[in-house]
């Protein structure tokens, strides 16, 4: 006896085959015009000016605890000594507004959907993928952010963090690193967040 089934899902067929009592599956990809995207559309950034402005790329560090701004003249201080006035530490991140980190998140966790998406998925997404592509790219995130669920979560929100470039001309890694722990500056996670600095606890 043999019977056979055919069942939908989203953008994928299975056939279920029963031959004498057994149930043979056969999955198979269908065409489909219309698959929606599985990834949803940004969160509309709200105007206010510190938030525009972070996302337009301007840093600033108004708000950071006095441990900290003491922590990166230190460091400055130190590298200016070695490399000659100028040879400053660049920041690439410092304070950020609970929406800002927010967003930041999101593009991470849109970025990691995108990944997984099959090609048909990534034709039906469109435009989306290269704002989700653009959005990652200008932030260069290296590290999934906090998700800024409430300020507390956040330590760039609340002014105790700064995430400073490895790359500064005239100073090797290694030794700026050093300059940081001497000025006790700590990075809490060196592999999967590398650039991140915290006032050592």
């Amino acid at each position: 006896m043999r019977s056979q089934r055919l069942i939908l899902f989203s953008c994928t067929a299975v056939f279920l085959t029963i031959v004498s009592g057994f149930v043979v599956t056969k999955k198979v990809s269908c065409q489909c015009t219309t698959c929606p995207c599985p990834i949803s559309g940004f969160t509309p950034l709200p105007t206010d000016p510190a938030t525009q402005s972070m996302e337009s790329g301007n840093i600033s560090t108004d708000g950071w605890e006095q441990s900290l701004e003491d922590a990166f003249f230190c460091l400055a201080i130190k590298t200016q000594q070695v490399g000659g006035i100028g040879t400053i530490p660049r920041i690439t991140s410092a304070m950020r507004t609970l929406d800002y980190q927010r967003h930041l998140r999101e593009v991470w966790d849109k970025k990691q959907q995108l990944r997984r998406l099959t090609t048909k998925q990534m034709n039906a997404c469109g435009a989306l993928v290269n704002e989700i592509n653009t959005e990652f790219a200008n932030h260069n995130i290296v590290a999934r952010p906090s998700s800024g669920t409430t300020a507390s979560s956040a330590h760039h929100v609340q002014g105790k963090a700064v995430d400073i470039s490895l790359n500064l001309p005239g100073i090797p890694v290694s030794n700026l690193l050093k300059y940081a722990a001497q000025c006790n500056l700590c990075r809490p996670w060196p592999v999967g967040d590398p650039v991140h600095f915290e006032v050592c606890p």
